[in-house]
């Protein structure tokens, strides 16, 4: 996961009065359960038995499509793919309340999950930094640049890939028993690379187990912060969507200082993980749920939630794959910048120092677009500001990064690119939740996050590949295939546009039909009827024309 959308409401469509009929008897159970006290819950043995069942069925129902989706923001997303909700903790423990929302102790979690992201995603960012030195020093006896590459895509990947994981783990032992698990291994991963001699010594310690140290301490905490805000929940996940910014710029400075002065990478790997381990430390310390959760505790519970997470009938929806490859290459053109910065500007003749400032400058970046664009991205449609980011990146990549050659150049590419890459691949997760059935998110959010986890052990180690030292422009086959990345995003964001924009239409049409035939053919209906109809056709004309028509989605 590589991101924090800002976007932060949603609202659920009611069916129609068949389905109405369908869910009454639902309806009844529930008043039925809200109602109760928790002594007379446990009183009613039937209620008592099928209390967790009706957690799973209310709040995973079926009968809500993405059609009753509308402005599904991230924080929400979160509770689906966790199984998460308030209210749920409420019905199994009706006398907590929890403490009121968007003060005290809530700024409190905010700033912990803050330093928890610092340490996790902000101390990633610096990898580039430790990128340029082993290439330029060849500290590992036969690695090459597809290895020290490697180690930083893994690390990358398995916090991806492990999301489904940790969130399982979580359920099971909670959530601060599954933080402390990833502090052990991150801790372990940074202090025993720093005495790794040997290749796969840096494969096991940098790469695998930091990989799962994020993956334990992200994907778990980020399930907090939701639950503690409501009218300030923008302001809260826009402190959050800079801390990968902040964390880069203080890892990447502090990282190549030590290296200058020590002459070696030992010292910054233990120092980022004694700094990482106190920041961590801190935020376990005080994080905490808001309403707290019923860990699951026998095997049926467990199948149900792996149900859920990993239920096949996702495979079955075409624009989950289209989403998700349409992310995973804009992630991987971002994660290609990321890495590639610092070691593209020393071959281009700048120090060693300024590389990492060049690295800094785009993490800072990082910081104001993540908080400008997410708030954009309410107001001008998500999925428009995908395709915007997208065509921006392509632009930027293929036209300014291939020319840059010059530090003028190179920083006002960092600047730029900082301020939009970062942002683009944090809109995919309430993009999918807008888009597939609310009951299938989990699943689609797992099968997003290892789909996003592989391309992102191979595309810097494609990328440093392709880099030949011998000619005038080392990078530019990695920055054409860079280039390409974001070329297929934009294409397939594109075909989702359609898609959404075409069902958006179809939605329409239905309505105005409605309308004519309850206040009679009024010539304005009719007009509107006839344009979405023609709008609606399927020449490819009309597929080109929906992708480019002005509409917010």
């Amino acid at each position: 996961m590589t991101g924090h959308d800002l976007t932060l409401s949603h609202q659920l469509g009611s069916g129609d009065s068949s389905k109405s009929t369908q869910l009454r008897p639902l309806k009844e159970k529930r008043h039925r359960l809200d109602t109760l006290t928790a002594q007379e819950a446990s009183s009613d043995p039937s209620l008592e038995a099928s209390n967790h069942d009706f957690v799973e069925e209310k709040y995973h129902p079926d009968t809500h499509n993405a059609a009753d989706l509308e402005n599904l923001g991230l924080e929400e997303a979160i509770r689906l793919a966790t199984n998460r909700t308030e209210r749920s903790s409420q019905i199994l423990n009706p006398s907590v309340l929890g403490p009121p929302k968007d003060k005290g102790y809530a700024w409190v979690v905010c700033a912990t999950t803050l330093l928890l992201f610092m340490a996790t995603w902000g101390a990633n960012s610096c990898y580039g930094v430790f990128l340029d030195y082993w290439l330029q020093n060849g500290t590992y006896p036969g690695a090459s640049s597809t290895d020290y590459a490697l180690v930083g895509s893994i690390a990358l990947g398995l916090a991806m890939m492990l999301a489904p994981l940790a969130q399982m783990t979580a359920a099971v032992i909670g959530m601060r028993p599954t933080l402390v698990l990833g502090l052990g291994f991150q801790t372990s991963g940074y202090i025993l690379a720093s005495f790794s001699t040997q290749l796969w010594q840096l494969y096991l310690t940098q790469g695998v187990m930091v990989g799962s140290g994020f993956a334990f301490i992200f994907n778990p905490s980020i399930v907090i912060l939701p639950d503690w805000f409501d009218k300030k929940r923008a302001i809260s996940f826009g402190i959050i969507a800079s801390s990968s910014g902040i964390g880069g710029v203080i890892f990447s400075l502090m990282t190549q200082k030590i290296i200058s002065r020590t002459g070696g990478a030992p010292w910054a790997l233990r120092t980022i993980g004694i700094v990482t381990t106190f920041m961590n430390v801190v935020g376990i310390a005080l994080i905490k749920e808001r309403v707290p959760t019923k860990r699951l505790k026998t095997t049926r519970e467990i199948k149900v939630r792996l149900n859920i997470l990993f239920n096949r009938e996702v495979l079955k929806i075409p624009q989950l794959y289209i989403i998700s490859i349409s992310f995973s290459l804009i992630v991987s053109c971002y994660i290609i910048a990321m890495f590639s910065l610092s070691s593209y500007a020393t071959t281009m003749g700048m120090s060693a120092a300024q590389g990492s400032q060049v690295t800094a400058a785009y993490n800072g970046c990082q910081t104001i677009g993540r908080v400008l664009f997410g708030y954009a991205g309410d107001r001008a449609g998500r999925v428009n500001l995908s395709v915007f980011l997208a065509f921006i990146m392509l632009v930027l990549v293929l036209a300014m990064w291939i020319n840059s050659t010059t530090a003028a150049s190179i920083f006002a590419y960092a600047v730029l690119s900082g301020l939009t890459f970062g942002s683009s691949e944090s809109l995919n997760q309430p993009i999918l939740a807008d888009s597939i059935p609310t009951d299938l998110f989990p699943a689609g959010w797992s099968f997003q996050s290892v789909i996003q986890g592989c391309f992102a052990l191979f595309c810097e180690v494609a990328a440093l590949k392709l880099r030949d030292v011998n000619i005038s422009k080392p990078f530019i086959r990695a920055q054409v295939f860079s280039g390409c990345f974001a070329a297929g995003g934009l294409l397939l964001i594109m075909l989702f546009r359609e898609w959404r924009i075409r069902r958006e239409l179809a939605r329409k049409l239905e309505e105005t039909q409605k309308e004519m035939v309850a206040r009679g053919h009024t010539g304005q209906a009719a007009d509107l009827e006839q344009e979405y109809q023609t709008l609606l056709g399927q020449s490819p004309k009309f597929y080109i024309l929906r992708m480019l028509y002005p509409m917010k989605v």
